[in-house]
């Protein structure tokens, strides 16, 4: 019976407790609970229903509660969490940055690297590319992070990626958005495309994730212009011609607001 935005739903389905560093939680940067507890699980119960109903005839009424859908993110943390009874925090478990073999570290130029080396391989990778094999016990131990910290500080970012070029480091940038935009993987995937508008000109667009090999998801029109569907969409719900033409003369809709 309360409001309530993103940030109250991750906060109340307990992923911000393990978000950020051990002085404070952090507010994320995307909506995880809009759209990864929201939207995206609207969107399975939604294809569920579907195709039982395609088997059975019998339609559904798909329940979804962004609170939720964020709590149920926490599959893996909540199982250790049931199965050893210990409450975790920032910084203090394998995936929210207590060891140095997954974590994000500062170069020299105040750019950041990311480190996923959980497996052993990995991480002896990572030790022989920064040339230090002396490091490579310390995969799992906290005590050794801000020694990570000091050698990734040595050389600036790009440096740092063109060593790990090639190689099963488990190693890659932290992009901003306009080095997201121009990274090779992204631009492999076609991930931003462009649309051209009513008007002729052309705009980037985020293209669609799903890849479908016989049914490939494509952009079929420009978002309109502001009124361009009003006298469409009026008459979806009944109302006659003349009763536009008199909407029309008397100014309620037309012009560019419709």
């Amino acid at each position: 019976d309360e409001p309530g935005h993103d940030l109250n739903y991750v906060g109340r389905a307990g992923l911000l407790s393990i978000t950020g560093t051990k002085s404070r939680p952090v507010v994320p940067g995307m909506q995880v609970g809009d759209v990864g507890g929201g939207s995206l699980t609207a969107l399975v119960g939604i294809m569920a229903a579907l195709l039982k109903s395609r088997e059975t005839g019998v339609g559904d009424y798909v329940d979804v509660a962004m609170t939720d859908g964020a709590f149920s993110w926490l599959a893996t943390q909540l199982g250790l969490h049931f199965a050893t009874g210990n409450v975790p925090s920032p910084e203090t478990g394998l995936l929210n940055g207590a060891f140095p073999c997954y974590n994000v570290y500062e170069c020299s130029d105040g750019k950041w690297l990311t480190v996923g080396a959980i497996e052993e391989k990995f991480f002896l990778e990572v030790c022989d590319v920064v040339g230090r094999p002396d490091l490579s016990g310390t995969r799992m131990d906290p005590e050794a992070v801000e020694s990570w910290r000091e050698v990734f500080l040595v050389h600036p970012r790009e440096a740092w990626l063109t060593r790990f070029g090639g190689r099963d480091g488990c190693v890659g940038p932290v992009n901003d958005f306009a080095e997201a935009i121009a990274d090779p993987q992204l631009n492999h995937r076609s991930m931003v495309t462009t649309q051209r508008d009513p008007q002729g000109e052309e705009h980037p667009q985020l293209a669609s994730p799903f890849r479908l090999s016989n049914h490939p998801a494509a952009l079929r029109s420009p978002a309109p212009l502001p009124g361009a569907d009003t006298e469409a969409y009026l008459l979806e719900i009944g109302l006659t011609p003349d009763e536009l033409a008199e909407l029309g003369r008397d100014g309620v809709i037309g012009g560019p607001a419709g």
